[in-house]
C-alpha cells in the first residue's frame, strides 16, 4: 500500500526531475552562457542558507531594505553544479507543498525564479532588476511601493496586468533571456516567448501603474492572504484563486476598501453564501461602511448581520 504522504513525495520527485530536464535542455537564441541564475528572496525565510550551496551572488539593492533581507541572484553552472541547481528546485517544491508554512508569513516562497541570462553580468542585472521593482505613483495615490515582482505567487498575474510584451521587454533590459518559476502544480513555467522585443511596448522605468492596475495590485495581496487564511475556515467550497478574485471584486463593487472588511466579506462568501450580501441586514452594514470609510466596520457589525442570516 502507498500512503498519501508517500504519493506526495513521489509526485514532488517527478516534478523536480521534470524541472531539471527543462533547465538542462533550455536554450534561447539570445543566451550566450552555460550558467543559470537563481533569484532567492530571504526576506521571509531562507532554507537555502545552510544547505551547502555557496555560489557567486549579487544583491538586488532595494532601497530601505537591509542587505541580509534583500533578494539576490546566485550563479550556478549547469554542467559543474547540477546538484546545487537541483537543490534549489527541491526547496521550491517544498515551499509549494507547504512544508515551511507558518501563521505569520503564510506560504513563503524564497526560491523565486530560475533565469537564463543573456550574458554573465550578474551585478549589472541585479541592479537593473532592483530598478524594475520601483513603482511610480499613479496620480492621487497615497504612497509608493517597491513591487516584489519576482514572487512566484504573483508572477502570472503581473504578466497579465502589465502585458506579456512589457514583462519580456523589462527582462531583456535586465539582461535576461528567460525566466521560469515553479507554479502551484509544481510545473516549471517559462514567461518569455521569442521574439522578445515588441516595438509597440517600449520599456519605461519605473513602471507607473494606472489607477485600475494599482487597485488590482492591492487585490493580489488580499487574495494571497485570504488563500492562506481560508485553510482554517469551514468553507462550503474549496477556495481557488479564481473564486477568491471573484469575491474580492464583489466586495470592492459593494464599496469596501479596507483589507479587514475585504477578508470578512470573502469569509462570509466562502462559509455562508456567495450571495450573503443581498440580505437587508448586510446591505445596511455595507452602506455604513461606504458612507463612513471606517476600517473594520463590516467585521465590527458582524454580530448584527450574522444572526440575521442564520434566522
Amino acid at each position: 500500500m502507498v500512503y498519501s504522504s508517500e504519493v506526495a513525495v513521489l509526485q514532488s520527485s517527478k516534478h523536480v526531475s521534470d524541472a531539471m530536464r527543462t533547465l538542462l535542455t533550455r536554450r534561447t537564441t539570445k543566451a550566450h552562457t552555460q550558467s543559470v541564475w537563481v533569484l532567492v528572496d530571504p526576506a521571509l525565510h531562507s532554507p537555502l542558507i545552510g544547505s551547502g550551496v555557496r555560489p557567486p551572488h549579487a544583491i538586488l539593492p532595494i532601497p530601505n531594505l537591509a542587505e541580509e533581507l534583500s533578494p539576490r541572484l546566485i550563479k550556478l553552472d549547469m554542467e559543474q553544479e547540477e546538484r546545487a541547481v537541483q537543490r534549489t528546485i527541491e526547496i521550491a517544491a517544498q515551499e509549494v507543498s507547504g512544508d515551511f508554512d507558518d501563521e505569520v508569513h503564510g506560504r513563503p516562497r524564497s526560491i523565486c525564479a530560475w533565469i537564463e541570462p543573456i550574458s554573465d553580468e550578474l551585478s549589472v542585472s541585479a541592479r537593473l532588476l532592483a530598478d524594475a521593482a520601483k513603482l511610480r505613483l499613479p496620480e492621487g495615490a497615497e504612497r509608493s511601493l517597491a513591487l516584489r515582482f519576482w514572487d512566484p505567487r504573483i508572477t502570472a498575474d503581473l504578466i497579465t496586468l502589465q502585458s506579456p510584451a512589457t514583462w519580456s521587454n523589462h527582462l531583456e533590459r535586465c539582461g535576461i533571456a528567460q525566466w521560469w518559476y515553479l507554479d502551484e502544480s509544481m510545473s516549471l513555467i517559462p514567461t518569455v516567448f521569442e521574439p522578445i522585443a515588441d516595438p509597440s511596448e517600449p520599456v519605461s522605468l519605473p513602471w507607473q501603474p494606472s489607477r485600475d492596475q494599482w487597485q488590482k495590485l492591492h487585490q493580489l495581496g488580499w487574495r494571497n492572504r485570504i488563500l492562506h487564511l481560508s485553510q482554517g475556515w469551514a468553507c462550503l467550497e474549496t477556495p481557488t484563486r479564481a473564486s477568491i478574485d471573484t469575491y474580492i471584486t464583489q466586495a470592492v463593487n459593494a464599496g469596501l476598501t479596507h483589507e479587514t472588511d475585504i477578508v470578512c466579506f470573502v469569509h462570509a462568501c466562502l462559509t455562508i453564501s456567495s450571495q450573503f450580501d443581498q440580505h437587508p441586514a448586510v446591505q445596511q452594514s455595507l452602506k455604513a461602511c461606504k458612507d463612513t470609510s471606517e476600517p473594520g466596520l463590516l467585521q465590527a457589525q458582524s454580530d448584527v448581520w450574522r444572526p440575521a442570516l442564520e434566522a
